[in-house]
């Protein structure tokens, strides 16, 4: 497995995935600059484009969202890089 280029750090948000007019609930597990992986039951296509919206844990409040498109599919749920890195 190649070397990452950015570490992992470990988080726990809820989030909302948009994917082809569904809207899916999962919780991020890791974040680094640019990626995140995804825990929920459900399965995207890798390679299919998706929005996450992020919440504070009350999911009152939203704290952003962010464009990707999904690289690996595990039982746990997906990893998802980032269209672009928190950098840019």
């Amino acid at each position: 497995m190649p070397e990452r280029s950015f570490s992992r750090l470990p988080i726990h948000l809820e989030a909302t995935i948009t994917y082809n007019g569904t809207i899916i609930e999962g919780e991020l597990d890791n974040i680094s600059l640019k990626g995140v992986f995804v825990r929920t039951t459900q399965k995207i296509p890798i390679n299919d484009s998706i929005m996450i919206t992020l919440y504070h844990h009350t999911k009152d409040q939203q704290i952003c969202r962010l464009k990707g498109r999904v690289v690996r599919i595990s039982a746990e749920g997906f990893a998802v890089e980032f269209e672009k890195t928190l950098l840019d």
